[in-house]
């Protein structure tokens, strides 16, 4: 089983690949200005993802974006890809922790990067765009 595996697993977070999340959290950045509704928002990302050529299922994007708000982020069209990967982090950490998964130090830079679709630490989120 891969780490990416167990984690998803034990957290029940999202098995994506980095490169979903990543364009995920870009299309989220700038399509939550577009529609408040979830599932239409999942909707229009999925659609992102297709046409960006990393298509993700619309259910998975459902939990990401159920798990962002649930960490207290309201998905108003304010928040650059950065900070939207940066919540999640957060909230995927208190999953893992939840569940009681311990990461080693390096497990949680993997995690980190990988949930993040490698945005964790990038600089400015304006440098960062959909295509």
């Amino acid at each position: 089983m891969t780490f990416e595996q167990r984690i998803s697993q034990a957290a029940a977070v999202p098995c994506l690949s980095m490169a979903q999340y990543r364009r995920i959290f870009l299309s989220l950045a700038v399509r939550s200005h577009s529609s408040s509704n979830a599932g239409e928002l999942a909707k229009l990302v999925r659609d992102d993802c297709v046409a960006g050529g990393t298509p993700a299922p619309r259910a998975k994007i459902s939990l990401v974006v159920r798990g962002l708000k649930i960490a207290g982020n309201p998905l108003d069209g304010q928040s650059p890809a950065t900070t939207l990967a940066a919540v999640w982090v957060k909230h995927v950490q208190e999953s893992c922790h939840s569940a009681g998964v311990v990461l080693e130090e390096r497990e949680t830079k993997e995690l980190q990067q990988w949930v993040s679709g490698g945005l964790w630490g990038s600089g400015p989120a304006k440098k960062l765009a959909i295509a």
